[in-house]
């Protein structure tokens, strides 16, 4: 009797101390198998840590490819209005008894003229072009917002560089625009493609530019004789 009662002694002080009933010391003593209690125990931190997403390196810019609109250099004044069916600025000033000038302004599209009479001929084609907006493109495979050495590699397999007067010889960053007509054949047009940066600079050469600089807007433009 003192032997067995020595032995419930030390399963309920085992009890105690491990914090589980007697039953289990038992079990325990006599070789049965226990659940591990870091596995009965789920921990909430681990749960939450798996819900988390991780979010995206960086936004993508989608571009709206069905609503792009694609113009021409040869498009006059009067068809450019019919083919961009929005809003728009229209203002002509007279330049030092030139001549004058009239600006045609779209959200992210922007149209220079220059012409001999007060009233704009409908049939006039813009001098210059800026495209701010990917909205509008020509005839070229180029995102404003992509980095620019890219695109200008890109712009490269298309057209030939042009001839800067600054420089003394062609830039690496200056194209002759040309558009493609009937049966694939390829029209000569009087309009260099030139870019502008972000952050804003002048380049001398593509070494000289920063890998992460990008194209800030697009211009096509008739060069003064």
């Amino acid at each position: 009797m003192k032997k067995i009662a020595v032995v419930t002694m030390i399963l309920l002080l085992t009890a105690m101390i491990l914090g589980c009933t007697p039953e289990e010391v038992s079990q325990v003593e006599n070789g049965d198998e226990q659940t591990p209690i870091d596995e009965v125990i789920e921990d909430p931190l681990q749960e939450e840590e798996e819900e988390v997403e991780e979010p995206l390196d960086e936004e993508l810019d989608i571009v709206d490819y069905e609503n792009k609109i694609y113009l021409s250099v040869r498009k006059t004044i009067e068809e450019i209005t019919q083919t961009i069916d929005r809003e728009y600025e229209k203002t002509t000033e007279e330049i030092g008894g030139y001549g004058y000038y009239t600006v045609l302004e779209y959200e992210g599209i922007t149209f220079y003229f220059s012409h001999e009479e007060q009233e704009v001929p409908p049939n006039i084609q813009a001098d210059e072009i800026k495209i701010t907006s990917n909205e509008f493109s020509y005839e070229f495979n180029i995102l404003i917002g992509n980095y620019a050495k890219d695109v200008i590699n890109d712009l490269s397999t298309v057209f030939e560089n042009a001839y800067d007067v600054h420089r003394d010889g062609d830039a690496f960053d200056l194209f002759y625009y040309t558009e493609t007509g009937e049966g694939g054949s390829v029209i000569e047009t009087h309009y260099i493609l030139r870019l502008e940066y972000d952050p804003p600079g002048y380049f001398e050469s593509m070494e000289e530019m920063d890998d992460n600089t990008k194209v800030k807007a697009i211009s096509l433009f008739i060069p003064f004789n």
